[in-house]
């Protein structure tokens, strides 16, 4: 799958809490919602809807509000995949050790093999284990 594709199944995705997130669908999702964030800043500034108080405007603003929960989903789903529960999300309101979960997030493999949140989505996904090691 490439990276676009997994960004719209996340979104596909946006209310299942269960099963594992490979580091490449996490990656993506969150690479590509920066993307559109940038965009639609863009657009808010043409458009003169940008406050420099909210660092946002209307648009951008309604996108984040969108993407809260498909975020979330992913964002656990991540952590299932490193055998961890979702629980641990709630790190993130921890200064500097939100920095080391979004870390973790990001470059720690995924647990091999099934775990207690369900099978290895390398195997799910056709990709080897090495593929999503290295990537």
């Amino acid at each position: 799958m490439n990276c676009l594709q997994l960004y719209v199944q996340a979104w596909k995705k946006a209310f299942v809490f269960q099963g594992r997130a490979r580091r490449t669908e996490y990656v993506c999702f969150n690479v590509l919602n920066l993307v559109v964030m940038i965009v639609l800043m863009i657009v808010d500034g043409t458009f003169g809807m940008f406050s420099e108080e909210m660092g946002m405007g209307a648009f951008s603003m309604l996108f984040s509000l969108a993407a809260l929960i498909p975020s979330i989903s992913v964002s656990v789903r991540r952590l299932h995949d490193m055998n961890f529960t979702g629980l641990w999300l709630l790190v993130s309101f921890v200064p500097l050790l939100n920095l080391i979960l979004a870390l973790a997030l990001i470059f720690a493999p995924g647990s091999p093999g099934a775990n207690r949140f369900g099978p290895d989505p390398r195997a799910a996904g056709g990709a080897s284990a090495e593929d999503d090691r290295s990537a």
